[in-house]
């Protein structure tokens, strides 16, 4: 908030800054307003990677494939899609050849589906609520993993 008298020193235009304390006040109040962890609905066709972990028990993040229809438990928080090294998702930048994690944030509804014309992932959720990280930004269990490594592997996510 500092930053708005001179936002150039962190490298923003004023318009730049504006939308980024925006995104941070949707966060923040949908942080501070949910009753529930980040849930995740699949509606890609085919099963989706996603890192869950059930809160109360303090359980580590581990990474899990949440079926075509289901949605995560509500006991369980899905805190982030696991997105394999060529993965095509519509509107994100993503490295290339490398897998990233779409982190989500905590309140947040995610619905994921493919896009029947480009076959493109789409993320249904405000983009304040969801942010691109490189695998080395996290301390998980990151595999290297392709779509058709995706594709073939059994639903077992915790789902409603």
């Amino acid at each position: 908030m500092q930053v708005r008298k001179n936002p150039e020193q962190l490298g923003y235009t004023a318009e730049e800054l504006q939308q980024k304390i925006a995104a941070l006040e949707l966060q923040k109040q949908t942080m501070e307003t949910s009753e529930d962890w980040a849930r995740c609905r699949n509606e890609t066709g085919k099963p989706l990677a996603i890192y869950a972990r059930k809160p109360e028990n303090s359980t580590p993040n581990a990474l899990y494939y949440l079926g075509n229809g289901e949605t995560t438990d509500e006991d369980w928080d899905c805190d982030a899609i696991y997105l394999p090294n060529d993965a095509k998702v519509a509107g994100l930048k993503l490295p290339i050849g490398e897998p990233a994690i779409l982190k989500i944030v905590d309140g947040t509804q995610l619905v994921a589906k493919t896009n029947p014309n480009t076959q493109e992932l789409e993320f249904i959720a405000p983009t304040a609520l969801i942010e691109v990280l490189k695998a080395e930004q996290l301390n998980w269990q990151i595999p290297n993993l392709a779509s058709s490594d995706i594709d073939v592997q059994s639903p077992n996510a915790p789902s409603d």
